[in-house]
């Protein structure tokens, strides 16, 4: 049986504003651009004509700032014109009133997640993120926030703090003063993905190509991983660019998918693979835990961690498979982690 992404991923654009430790888009010796909105619309053709809307999602990012995109609201417009569903990550800097309203109404637009790294009075919003500009993304999300409750939107929204040194009062602090303010879901606690180069130490087959993203740069170049810098810039696993008139499903199902997929379910960790310490297993926990520090929320906070991302929130909520596009195959469907993204 052929194999669909649940995930097509476009890089809208590899630019960002801010250097942030960790990210790849603060690798200046890569070329940066932004993805053609003629290319961006064929893609979303293609998954349209397939029939794919109930078993894709399309996220218009990975390794940079979609809101510095010109057309990316033509683009999202374009998506769930379609029936795909969607969302972006932003660090916050860049206001667009129609761009968030088209966020707050649409119904198949359905999660909107920041991403900061510290708290306002603690003056350190900018952990690792030289560039940011606090005044401006303080401004930005409060906006936002005061926007949802206007529309009366039932959007998702999150906040995403990535592990730069923060230490544990500093996280606490964090998810205590976002889960207080109305109208934000969820809050997620990321690792910065660094480990690349290190000792072979794999147990599992690494999941992120399998019957789960499929992955096209900017320049409109397939590439296998979105995390893994040897392979996302240098394509150390190259791929060819999709054939004209060539469907995502056949793709999806080429030789060099195939090969990964064979390898990994044998153990066999080659290249970059091999020495890769981030390999998306998808483990986790779920549970409810407390604060230490009594003067924080008392409730108690629902809590899921897969391999990358921690999420903390209020409210017990969990979309089954089915709603990710999911098939479980010989066992009862599982809740997913309430998102799906990086930084």
């Amino acid at each position: 049986m052929d194999r669909v992404p649940k995930f097509i991923t476009l890089e809208i654009t590899n630019c960002c504003q801010l250097k942030c430790k960790g990210c790849y888009s603060d690798q200046d010796v890569y070329p940066k651009g932004y993805m053609r909105k003629e290319f961006f619309k064929s893609i979303i053709d293609k998954a349209s004509a397939e029939g794919l809307q109930d078993k894709t999602i399309i996220v218009p990012y990975a390794n940079g700032e979609p809101l510095l995109h010109k057309d990316l609201l033509e683009c999202l417009r374009y998506t769930t014109a379609h029936g795909f569903k969607t969302y972006v990550t932003t660090n916050g800097m860049i206001w667009d009133t129609e761009l968030f309203r088209f966020m707050l109404t649409e119904p198949l637009y359905y999660q909107t997640i920041f991403s900061l790294d510290g708290m306002w009075d603690r003056g350190n919003v900018s952990k690792a993120r030289p560039g940011s500009n606090e005044a401006r993304i303080r401004t930005t999300i409060e906006g936002f926030l005061k926007l949802k409750a206007h529309y009366n939107s039932r959007l998702d929204v999150f906040v995403k703090m990535v592990e730069r040194g923060q230490d544990f009062a500093e996280q606490e602090a964090y998810i205590d003063y976002w889960l207080r303010q109305k109208g934000l879901s969820c809050v997620i606690v990321g690792k910065m993905l660094s480990t690349f180069d290190t000792e072979g130490m794999r147990l599992y087959p690494c999941q992120y190509p399998d019957d789960t993203f499929l992955l096209i740069r900017w320049n409109e170049q397939p590439t296998l991983c979105m995390y893994n810098p040897h392979i996302m810039n240098e394509q150390a696993r190259p791929m060819r660019k999709m054939h004209e008139g060539e469907g995502i499903v056949e793709y999806f199902n080429s030789d060099v998918y195939k090969e990964f997929h064979e390898e990994q379910a044998e153990g066999k960790f080659k290249g970059p693979c091999a020495t890769c310490g981030i390999a998306y297993t998808g483990t986790g926990w779920r549970g409810t835990l407390h604060f230490r520090d009594p003067s924080l929320l008392r409730d108690p906070i629902y809590y899921r961690e897969d391999y990358y991302n921690k999420t903390f929130s209020l409210v017990n909520k969990a979309r089954p498979d089915e709603w990710y596009g999911y098939t479980p195959l010989g066992a009862a469907p599982r809740g997913r982690e309430w998102i799906k993204g990086g930084d």
